[in-house]
């Protein structure tokens, strides 16, 4: 059974890598064409998923029981 402390780790790995690809898909939008849309969109997605990346980690943490 995992210890408290490797949840945590594994947690933190899957929130660090989840805002990677986030900002890849930024960069990749942005690069493509660079209009102000697309640039509303990318960071809307950005900052739309990240609620959900936290609250994932909140409740590996065990703040949720």
């Amino acid at each position: 059974m995992p210890t408290n402390s490797s949840l945590g780790l594994l947690a933190g790995v899957v929130v660090i890598l989840a805002f990677f690809a986030l900002l890849g898909y930024v960069v990749t939008v942005l690069r493509a064409a660079p209009g102000l849309p697309r640039v509303l969109v990318a960071l809307g997605v950005l900052f739309g998923a990240l609620p959900a990346v936290v609250y994932a980690l909140f409740q590996a943490l065990g703040g949720g029981a």
